[in-house]
């Protein structure tokens, strides 16, 4: 499946529309000063974006094996109640003292979807209707159980155990950790938590979190616009440091056989995006950000 993120620089200070290209002059060439500004101000650079240009890069927070991270987890040990406290956003959730990253991100889904009475509903359907994420949970159930043939797992601890990811753990594991990306650091909106739910809508809106998840865990503050009278872009992102803000249009087609869709899946080689069709008259001049999604690869996923 192929997507594309429509990304459309916001105006700085010029009164005008905002497209701003990403670069005026060739490669190796440095924009003078006194040039014309290149977001078609008409002032020159020194008096229009020299000085956003020059900020330090953008800071984001990373975790002690230096991965990208929107936001540390926040959790203590609650000793006297055999505990483990931890946040989500400003809400305190109380947990089993052994659980893993894995299980609490996972957990943090599962409350998204609806709890048990979602996953209830959903397993009262026929099976080619369900929620393909309710097929990623039983898989990571049965995986827990030992239950499935070919996956070995292997004990790490007292109390944890380790098995190879397969593909559907890999969609389930980065699925829970984008949508807790988005409910500790910013925020989901109920519009959007909703077509999470919803078998039909599933596929577009699980690319709309991941890019708004990559957005948040690159140290950018999201605004979500709801409003959709008109058309307008999924959400605003504004970094702190250097006041960068850009709007983010996120398109994925559907196709059959992929997350969720009745069908047959479309070989590889016959996939492709077309850009003019998923953006319409938005994607001309603007930068795009191509995303194509192949098949998970192989990992290691924890499970108690």
């Amino acid at each position: 499946m192929g997507a594309v993120v429509l990304l459309l620089p916001r105006e700085r200070g010029s009164g005008r529309p905002g497209f701003r290209p990403m670069s005026a002059y060739p490669e190796g060439v440095k924009q003078k000063r006194n040039d014309p500004c290149p977001c078609w101000s008409g002032k020159k650079y020194n008096q229009c974006c020299l000085e956003l240009d020059e900020a330090r890069p953008p800071q984001a927070e990373r975790d002690a094996e230096g991965r990208l991270i929107a936001r540390p987890d926040i959790q203590t040990s609650w000793q006297a109640q055999g505990k483990r406290v931890r946040a989500v956003g400003s809400a305190i959730t109380f947990r089993p003292p052994n659980e893993t990253d894995h299980e609490f991100y996972i957990s943090v889904l599962a409350d998204t979807l609806g709890g048990k009475q979602w996953a209830d509903e959903q397993r009262a359907l026929p099976k080619d209707r369900r929620h393909v994420a309710l097929g990623w949970i039983d898989h990571w159930d049965a995986i827990r159980r030992g239950e499935v043939e070919g996956i070995d797992r292997a004990r790490t601890s007292p109390t944890t155990m380790s098995a190879a990811a397969s593909g559907d753990l890999m969609a389930l594991g980065t699925l829970a950790y984008d949508i807790y990306t988005l409910r500790h650091a910013s925020v989901l909106p109920d519009a959007l938590a909703h077509r999470i739910r919803t078998p039909g809508e599933f596929q577009g809106a699980r690319y709309e979190v991941a890019v708004a998840a990559v957005f948040a865990r690159s140290g950018y503050n999201l605004e979500w616009i709801t409003a959709k009278a008109r058309k307008l872009p999924e959400f605003i992102a504004r970094h702190v440091t250097t006041k960068t803000e850009i709007a983010v249009e996120a398109k994925s087609r559907h196709r059959p056989g992929v997350l969720g869709r009745a069908g047959e899946p479309p070989a590889a080689e016959v996939v492709g995006i077309d850009v003019l069709a998923l953006g319409g008259r938005q994607a001309a001049g603007l930068r795009l950000a191509v995303r194509g999604l192949a098949r998970p690869t192989q990992g290691a996923s924890s499970a108690r």
